[in-house]
């Protein structure tokens, strides 16, 4: 789904991510902080199998990002 509709909290949008059996995001686009945050409500609600892609260009910038998804 598109990022600016799961940004834009559509209801439906927001339920279908958050069931969604897995979730493949991409992080190397915009809004990073809105992703994190959907991703840790998934994990909260105890939906394991999120997986995160990004590229990793520099990373120093991307290490504290790392270490905030490994649990």
């Amino acid at each position: 789904m598109p990022f600016d509709k799961l940004d834009f909290g559509e209801t439906s949008v927001l339920e279908t991510f958050s069931n969604a059996d897995v979730a493949i995001v991409d992080m190397t686009s915009k809004g990073q902080a809105a992703l994190s945050y959907h991703v840790g409500v998934r994990h909260s609600l105890g939906m394991k199998d999120n997986f995160m892609l990004f590229r990793d260009e520099n990373p120093e910038e991307t290490i504290s990002m790392k270490v905030s998804f490994i649990l």
